[in-house]
């Protein structure tokens, strides 16, 4: 698993959609702090729901976080 790589994948996303941090943890209903912890790259027991509730804020599907995350 990457964390270091979905790391880079929220930061991208975030430009991308010109949100802040703060904005993507409220929408996707996740803590500050996971979001952080997510961003810092110390993803490495992310829950899939963690994965579909970030999907859904950061307008794109599960399984392309998914398949970031497991660094496939």
């Amino acid at each position: 698993m990457s964390g270091e790589k979905l790391a880079h994948y929220l930061e991208d996303r975030l430009i991308e959609l010109q949100l802040s941090k703060s904005e993507a943890a409220r929408r996707s209903g996740i803590s500050r702090q996971t979001w952080y912890r997510l961003e810092s790259g110390e993803a490495f027991d992310t829950r899939l729901s963690t994965l579909v509730q970030l999907a859904e804020a950061l307008e794109t599907e599960p399984l392309v976080l998914l398949q970031v995350y497991l660094d496939e």
